[in-house]
């Protein structure tokens, strides 16, 4: 599944507010692993494909 702009943003509001990464994932409806690749910016919201 992809990440949409909303579960994001949602993310990092909740992540601002102070709440752990953990909780925050959970309320957003992502994994603690995509959680911490949005906050290390490895998240694109128009990523290149690379086609074999």
């Amino acid at each position: 599944m992809t990440l949409n702009t909303s579960q994001v943003s949602y993310y990092m509001t909740q992540r601002k507010k102070g709440i752990t990464q953990h909780i925050s994932a959970m309320k957003a409806g992502i994994s603690v692993r995509s959680g911490r690749r949005i906050e290390k910016g490895e998240w694109a919201k128009n990523s290149v494909r690379h086609w074999r």
